[in-house]
């Protein structure tokens, strides 16, 4: 399940209000506070979409950085087990724990992106198959011989080659 709106590269929170009732959040990961509301998701999803467009219009106005800088710094709280455990294979690996770690996150992400390879990979494999089976003449429907006009099904196959965020 997703808790999050995404649209033109910027992520933004869903919240809800249960003594206003009301849908809010606000867009992450940038340099201020811009919000949203709306009462249905839809309603939501669109306030979402026209604060990220006013957000980027207003920072191309101003010749602002849309995007929040990071630092590369972060502060990660586990339990001393995993810190352990973490340290030692660090140690194993003649790396340092912050390499451990930024490695770590690396294929993380990297597997991340290879399981929507992954299911691009088999939709393409299944769309082909499918294509194949109803531009012959031999294609059923629950046992029966397909006897609609004839037509064909082009698939494109080009790759995706990145990550939607």
């Amino acid at each position: 399940m997703k808790n999050v709106l995404e649209y033109k590269d910027f992520i933004g929170s869903v919240e809800f209000s249960l003594e206003d009732n009301i849908l809010f959040g606000k867009i992450l990961y940038i340099n201020g506070l811009i919000t949203y509301e709306g009462s249905t998701i839809d309603e939501l999803t669109k306030e979402f979409q026209e604060a990220v467009d006013d957000y980027i219009e207003f920072c191309q106005e101003q010749g602002l950085d849309a995007y929040k800088s990071f630092n590369g710094k972060f502060n990660v709280r586990i339990s001393p087990e995993l810190h352990k455990q973490a340290s030692l294979l660090s140690t194993k690996q003649n790396i340092t724990l912050n390499a451990f770690v930024c490695k770590a996150i690396q294929n993380e992400i990297a597997a991340t992106s290879r399981e929507v390879s992954i299911v691009y990979t088999y939709m393409e494999r299944e769309l082909i198959e499918f294509s194949q089976k109803i531009n012959t003449s031999d294609f059923y429907v629950n046992d029966n011989k397909f006897q609609e006009r004839p037509f064909k099904l082009h698939v494109n196959t080009s790759r995706v080659t990145s990550y939607a965020n």
